[in-house]
């Protein structure tokens, strides 16, 4: 006979997930766990419903090529040598001991 309640660590058995990706379905509220004596249990069909949700999901992949998002890239900060318009000359290793 099946169990009608199952805890944290069989729902991520069942799943093939860890228990922290349960703890994160629960946050998000794709699971709801049920408090028994203290425990949080997990109604062992909506675990079985959510399985079959996530296999018969689409997969990310358009063409046999997965999607890509976008990445905005990061901008560069103004470099202080040029914030005047012209930049400090470049000093060679003879200039450090001469002072030149």
């Amino acid at each position: 006979m099946d169990k009608t309640y199952i805890n944290q660590k069989e729902a991520a058995a069942m799943l093939e997930v860890s228990p922290s990706t349960i703890r994160n379905m629960v946050k998000d509220g794709r699971l709801k766990p049920r408090k028994i004596y203290k425990r949080a249990l997990y109604d062992s069909g909506a675990v079985r419903r959510l399985l079959e949700d996530e296999t018969t999901s689409p997969p990310a992949a358009i063409d046999g090529r997965p999607v890509v998002v976008p990445v905005p890239m990061p901008v560069n900060p103004p470099r202080a040598d040029l914030q005047g318009g012209r930049p400090e000359p470049k000093r060679g290793i003879f200039s450090w001991f001469t002072g030149a």
